[in-house]
């Protein structure tokens, strides 16, 4: 991957969503662009645009959602006009997410090892027994302790700090060029909030992958992100360096944000 070449552009990106009584305009002129390594975080508050934004990314907007205009392009490939076997093969390699509820992205009665090997095995032709291996090495750089007792159990038997790590382990496994994390620290408690981001900061460094933390809590950004976009009413209203953005935010919104932590 060339050094200073973006791995995800997006721009002038445009999402209506259809309604009974007509069409609302909900994401407008969105313009994004990250780094192999670097650390993006979206902020705002609810209903602002952020997880719709980021679902338009990884192909995943609702059916009643459309995008009307603009461009996502992920190492140049434009991906908007992609049809859905694409759009799983990009998500099964180069394009990764993280869901809010770590419990609620787990099947309760399938084991830790059924989710990672299917996972890896979609990924190109690899046996049960290499994957088992790939998922003990992940399991380890996240530093989860005893991985192969791990492996062996079920999602219910793991405290949220656990699964939110092994769901990151999982969704690295692949190497992704972008991972996208939306509210990755919502159900934590501080301390646990805190090892997550740092372990997943790291990871993602190392790796060369971009990382796109959506978030409503400032401190987060604060912990991990290299540059902030501030979202209000659907619209990117200010992108900064995230000292630039604590230190001097210039739009009255990103000032209020910094000031009052609102969102």
């Amino acid at each position: 991957m060339e050094a200073n070449r973006s791995v995800l552009t997006v721009r002038d990106l445009t999402i209506d969503l259809r309604k009974p009584e007509g069409i609302t305009r909900i994401i407008n002129g969105v313009s994004l662009e990250l780094q192999p390594g670097s650390v993006l975080g979206i902020v705002g508050e609810s209903g602002s645009g952020k997880s719709i934004t980021c679902l338009a990314c990884m192909g995943l907007l609702p059916p009643n959602a459309m995008i009307s205009r603009g461009s996502i392009a992920l190492l140049g490939r434009e991906l908007t006009m992609l049809a859905q076997e694409e759009w799983r093969s990009l998500r099964r390699s180069r394009l990764s997410m993280i869901m809010q509820n770590p419990m609620a992205a787990f099947n309760p009665i399938r084991r830790i090892s059924d989710h990672f090997v299917e996972t890896l095995r979609g990924q190109g032709k690899i046996s049960r027994e290499e994957a088992w291996e790939l998922a003990i090495t992940s399991l380890e750089q996240l530093n989860l302790p005893r991985p192969a007792l791990l492996m062996n159990q079920y999602p219910f038997q793991l405290s949220g700090g656990m699964l939110q790590r092994v769901m990151i382990a999982i969704a690295m496994t692949a190497r992704p060029g972008v991972l996208i994390a939306d509210e990755p620290t919502t159900a934590l408690d501080t301390g646990s909030q805190l090892l997550v981001l740092r372990e997943l900061g790291e990871l993602c460094r190392n790796a060369g992958t971009a990382l796109i933390i959506v978030t409503h809590d400032l401190d987060v950004i604060a912990e991990i992100a290299d540059d902030v976009a501030v979202m209000y009413q659907g619209e990117i209203v200010e992108t900064a360096s995230v000292h630039q953005l604590f230190n001097n935010p210039v739009h009255p919104y990103a000032h209020l944000l910094v000031n009052t932590r609102i969102c």
